[in-house]
């Protein structure tokens, strides 16, 4: 019994001293952005390696980044407040009157924070890398403030879209039709969601259920030459994706997915005709482009509208998926989410984070 018991002992002191796993990009210490002291606008992602600790400020549900203010120490008087915690003194006086010094209430002072930038747009993520010799490599103390926007219109979508994501196509119905009825979009980006989708190179196949990595662009700015065939009438496509054509009666009866499927190959498309897909009726197709000539030409999708943005899989075939145009909101103060500085007054928080 009393071998076990010493083994026990040893057992435990030696995880005392076993240094901690380092957090890694890929593995990150990760706590709610909040802001406006309720709202999750995204995370604050932590990690370090040998030399450096990273701090990341990542937004969501199009939430941006207009301003980042970030302090870190060894000691949570390290961080700027007001008094610091240290004894204040009133022309030789307390402030109490009292003939007695008080301490300094500690509210942050984000202004004082030694690392911070500010955007104009507004950016969807920020990252910091700081030396480790500057910080210390035990148990930090980090405050990460942010102010934050949901900028409307289209700029304001634009200014944080990824430049990558994760995309998933796949298909609503048994035995799925040619066009992609849902995208799932993953990777921990300002774009995550599920969203209507369509296709835009007939000559290259996608697969279902498959993980594609994949590069983002609006259909309303820089498109790599050669993406596209026709970039040109993107505002064509984005008219249509706009009319809620399908389960709407033409002239040629009920317009369906396959109507404006085809409609918008013939748009983008320098081989329309490649796929074999049938599930269409030409006459349909043909009011839809007429409709579209008439009266989508230089459309621009304002707040509340449906805008197509471009996604190019490695390996797969070019989609768009229907996004919204945000109608905007103003702007909010944010702070990692941890323990308030002081428990009454401002809402400051900070959080630890211990070096592996």
């Amino acid at each position: 019994m009393r071998r076990i018991l010493i083994a026990v002992l040893i057992f435990g002191l030696m995880a005392m001293v076993a240094p901690a796993l380092a957090h890694t990009a890929d593995d990150p210490y990760r706590t709610d952005l909040i802001a406006g002291q309720h709202t999750d606008a995204g995370d604050v992602l932590v990690w370090n390696d040998d030399e450096y600790l990273y701090v990341k400020f990542l937004t969501a549900d199009r939430w941006c980044l207009a301003e980042t203010h970030l302090a870190v120490a060894d000691a949570l008087a390290g961080i700027p407040q007001t008094g610091n915690g240290k004894l204040q003194a009133n022309n030789g006086k307390s402030k109490a009157g009292n003939g007695k010094q008080q301490t300094g209430n500690g509210n942050p002072i984000p202004g004082q924070f030694a690392y911070g930038e500010c955007y104009d747009p507004c950016v969807g993520s920020d990252t910091f890398m700081i030396p480790l010799d500057e910080v210390g490599r035990g148990t930090l103390y980090v405050a990460a403030h942010a102010v934050v926007k949901k900028p409307g219109g289209l700029d304001g979508l634009e200014g944080v879209l990824p430049d990558e994501v994760t995309m998933r196509v796949t298909f609503q119905y048994l035995g799925g039709p040619t066009y992609l009825p849902e995208v799932t979009v993953t990777g921990g980006t300002t774009l995550d969601g599920i969203y209507p989708g369509w296709c835009v190179n007939t000559g290259t196949n996608i697969e279902r259920d498959r993980d594609y990595r994949a590069a983002v662009y609006s259909s309303y700015g820089a498109i790599p030459t050669g993406t596209i065939d026709h970039p040109e009438n993107l505002d064509l496509v984005n008219w249509i994706i706009n009319q809620g054509f399908v389960g709407q009666t033409g002239g040629n009866g009920i317009y369906t997915f396959g109507d404006v499927q085809r409609a918008i190959w013939r748009l983008v498309d320098d081989d329309p005709e490649h796929e074999t897909y049938t599930g269409y009726d030409e006459g349909r197709v043909q009011e839809i482009l007429a409709a579209a000539y008439a009266y989508g030409e230089g459309f621009v999708p304002g707040p509340g509208d449906l805008v197509a943005i471009v996604l190019v899989p490695e390996g797969g075939q070019v989609i768009i998926i229907v996004v919204p145009v945000p109608c905007g909101e103003g702007e909010e103060t944010a702070w990692g989410f941890g323990t308030r500085f002081v428990e009454k007054g401002n809402w400051g928080t900070y959080f630890t984070y211990t070096v592996g």
